[in-house]
């Protein structure tokens, strides 16, 4: 009796009290033997995005590209000096970068893709192919002989010690760090991070940010505003964390140290919105985000518990959870989901609406391997109505825009389903570790055609959504700015 006594005397504060899991834990986590992993990988973003510089040939292709957006044809391109002949008839063009300490050297290159050499941290590899094809996968309706082309895009890059695996086991620490329980267990002084938000759990989990990463908890507070993050629910009797992220970038702010960035965040206000909703392979949501540029909001909403994703259901407006499906990301093998996709956006007065654009996806681990595998499903026929540049009504589109342009959208979209024979549009991510190093891996195909509706879509580019210079330089140094106050911080550890 004595022995079982000392045993649940030993174990006792054990349980009581458990490790409090915090945003710097979370890191350190990650990193696991490998220190400072997760900094040197901040450090990478920050070369790519404010130190790459570009050889002569490279810079020339590039304005190439720029001017072509103005009348883009895929024929021009494809018969371009820029493009080399490769196989199966495909004609490419290939990078090369080499990561230093005074940040990447991209060249273009002669030679094939397979034999760039991958050696240091950050190096990579692009080719990015079209092939014109004889006969294209869809040959129906008034625009079937509009010509195709095939376009396949390959990048290897290498990210040393950081993988997939450092990715999940970071995330899955942040869903037990949002735990009700662990949050329970946080008592630090009042932070002035999103002051509105009053709620324990929410106050909480800010009074940490600011304890954990005060550098990026004061810039968060400065740039963006929040109407909600956490709440505590009780589902089934059990004890739930609803993430709810209800924010949007306070470009007031921004005006007042990136006033190119916020012109152009203004610029883009009147685009529309798009809705985002994963599914399991049950037909369970998993994770919900909107994108609205009118409030340049950002919605994001899952549930979580014991570190894992709780699938949900929606019914007359309320939401089940089925907890016998919940989820760990860090003991994934295998995992089917699917994302629906839908869409509003206003365009010189023409509306374009899509309601059920789908996705399916597979997600799989095993030692030293991970993918991420995503192909373009359903793309059912988008509307579009209003009047071209808020003058010409409806019924007259067809008088200032060649063809009709829903009949040319859903040729083009078509045929992103069914590209290459009914290969399909996909896009593939892969971690593979090589030696020491992880490397990661791109792979994209689909096919295009070429009709008055890419050219339309690529004008609408240049016009509406690219940033000027300016505003792209603005929003470089944003980036690197969030990089280097987050490596700032964890270098704590």
């Amino acid at each position: 009796m004595m022995v079982k006594l000392s045993i649940i005397t030993l174990l006792f504060p054990i349980f009581i009290f458990s490790e409090t899991i915090t945003f710097l834990s979370s890191v350190k986590s990650a990193d696991g033997k490998d220190k400072d992993s997760v900094a040197n990988f901040l450090n990478l973003l920050v070369s790519l995005a404010s130190k790459t510089k570009y050889n002569k040939a490279a810079e020339e292709f590039h304005g190439y590209l720029s001017k072509s957006i103005e009348k883009f044809d895929f024929k021009d391109l494809y018969n371009s000096k820029y493009m080399r002949h490769s196989a199966n008839g495909y004609k490419s063009v290939t990078y090369t970068g080499l990561n230093s300490q005074n940040g990447f050297i991209v060249d273009l290159i002669d030679g094939s893709f397979e034999k760039i050499p991958i050696k240091g941290f950050g190096d990579f590899g692009v080719e990015l192919s079209l092939r014109k094809n004889e006969s294209f996968s869809v040959a129906t309706g008034s625009y079937a002989k509009s010509n195709s082309y095939s376009g396949d895009l390959k990048l290897d890059e290498n990210f040393g010690a950081f993988s997939h695996e450092k990715g999940t086991i970071f995330l899955g620490s942040l869903l037990s760090l949002i735990e009700m329980d662990n949050l329970d267990k946080i008592n630090l002084p009042t932070s002035k991070t999103f002051p509105n938000l009053k709620n324990p759990e929410n106050r909480k989990i800010l009074d940490l940010l600011l304890a954990d990463l005060p550098s990026v908890s004061r810039f968060l507070n400065q740039y963006f505003e929040a109407d909600s993050l956490l709440k505590d629910v009780n589902k089934n009797g059990k004890r739930v964390t609803m993430f709810i992220l209800n924010g949007r970038i306070n470009n007031r702010y921004v005006q007042n140290h990136y006033p190119y960035l916020a012109g152009y965040l203004d610029d883009i206000s009147e685009l529309g919105n798009i809705r985002m909703i994963f599914y399991n392979s049950s037909g369970n949501r998993i994770l919900e985000i909107n994108l609205e540029s009118n409030t340049l909001l950002l919605y994001c909403k899952f549930y979580t518990a014991s570190g894992k994703i709780i699938p949900y259901s929606t019914n007359d407006g309320k939401e089940e959870l089925d907890f016998t499906e919940a989820f760990s990301l860090q003991t994934l093998s295998l995992y089917n989901f699917k994302i629906s996709i839908s869409f509003q956006a206003t365009i010189y007065g023409l509306n374009f609406e899509n309601k059920d654009i789908s996705i399916n996806g597979v997600y799989t681990n095993k030692p030293e391997e991970g993918n991420i595998y995503f192909a373009l499903k359903e793309f059912p026929k988008t509307s579009v109505s209003g009047g071209f540049s808020y003058i010409v009504p409806a019924w007259a589109i067809d008088l200032v825009i060649p063809g009709n342009m829903e009949e040319l959208i859903n040729h083009f979209t078509t045929v992103l389903v069914h590209a290459n024979q009914e290969k399909g549009s996909f896009l593939k991510l892969s971690w593979k570790k090589k030696t020491s190093n992880w490397h990661f891996s791109l792979r994209s195909e689909s096919e295009f055609v070429d009709n008055f509706f890419i050219r339309f879509g690529l004008k609408i580019f240049n016009y509406k959504i690219r940033p000027s210079k300016e505003a792209g330089e603005e929003l470089s140094r944003f980036l690197v700015q969030i990089f280097e106050l987050t490596k700032k911080d964890i270098l704590k550890l």
